[in-house]
């Protein structure tokens, strides 16, 4: 298998790791946790994507599994879109200035990732709605932030077999 066949193969399968985890996270977790906001675990895999794989594999992995997240929550599409697009700056800015793949660097980056991604979300709506979110839930957006910070390393392993970094994400670099 060539170089760039398994890193398709590993993009397909980082996609449909989205997919699942976002079905089994809107379908079970308010089932199982109710009070407790979900620590939005699909964003871990894109987040996992954007910051060991290409710039094109980042991009890929916001577009293709949006759609699916789409059909499963709530949010519009185009918000859902603007929010990831906004995260994927965010990680592009951040891994160029400053890149440590380790677990902490990860889990700081997935939670600060769903903080980002929940006030674009608010903030388009406020923008573009006539009828926007009524108030920012911010304590919800924090809870899920801590959660997913706390929760990061259990799936750090995982996500860091199916994204092996190559030479140049390594040296800080993004092909």
């Amino acid at each position: 298998m060539t170089e760039k066949e398994r890193s398709n193969t590993f993009l397909i399968i980082n996609i449909l790791l989205v997919i699942l985890v976002a079905c089994v996270e809107t379908s079970f977790w308010y089932w199982l946790f109710a009070p407790v906001p979900s620590p939005m675990l699909w964003l871990s895999v894109v987040v996992a994507v954007m910051l060991y794989r290409t710039r094109i594999e980042g991009l890929i992995i916001i577009y293709v599994p949006s759609l699916f997240y789409f059909a499963l929550s709530a949010e519009p599409l185009g918000f859902i879109l603007f929010g990831l697009t906004a995260v994927y700056i965010f990680i592009k800015l951040l891994k160029d200035r400053i890149f440590i793949p380790s677990k902490m660097y990860f889990a700081t980056v997935y939670a600060a990732s769903i903080l980002i991604f929940q006030i674009f979300v608010f903030l388009i709506s406020i923008l573009t709605e006539i009828k926007p979110h009524a108030s920012p839930q911010v304590w919800k957006w924090i809870a899920q932030a801590f959660l997913a910070f706390i929760i990061s390393p259990i799936f750090y392993p995982i996500l860091e077999k199916l994204n092996p970094p190559d030479e140049s994400i390594r040296e800080g670099g993004m092909s």
